[in-house]
């Protein structure tokens, strides 16, 4: 029980919360997922705090969950996005998600009709 409550208390003091999908988790989960998600949310790695975080706004938009939306554009901010540099992702994501679905709804029509022609 002590390294939940310590686990805790690291949360608390990193984020000045404790978010409620995390209180939502097992208690041993947590454990698990807390070094992992604060090394990957504030700390140094392989890739640079601004772009993994505006990957993960990316993410964030494509699945339509508004706190990671929140929480990555925070995060992108204390890693030193810009507001242009936001816009741009914005109009990149907005793109691709709109270019993906005219992608996919091309790509299943063309199936479809290849297959009525064979028949």
């Amino acid at each position: 029980m002590a390294k939940y409550e310590d686990t805790i208390k690291d949360i608390e003091k990193t984020l000045g919360i404790i978010p409620g999908f995390m209180k939502a988790l097992p208690k041993d989960v947590l454990i698990q997922e807390w070094p992992l998600f604060k090394t990957y949310n504030f700390t140094e790695t392989k890739i640079p705090g601004k772009y993994r975080e505006l990957m993960g706004l990316a993410v964030a938009a494509n699945i339509k969950c508004p706190y990671c939306q929140l929480f990555h554009k925070g995060a992108a901010q204390m890693n030193g996005a810009t507001e242009e540099e936001l816009a741009e992702q914005y109009s990149l994501q907005a793109i691709l998600q709109d270019g993906a679905l005219s992608f996919m709804q091309n790509t299943t029509t063309t199936r479809h009709s290849r297959k009525s022609l064979n028949r």
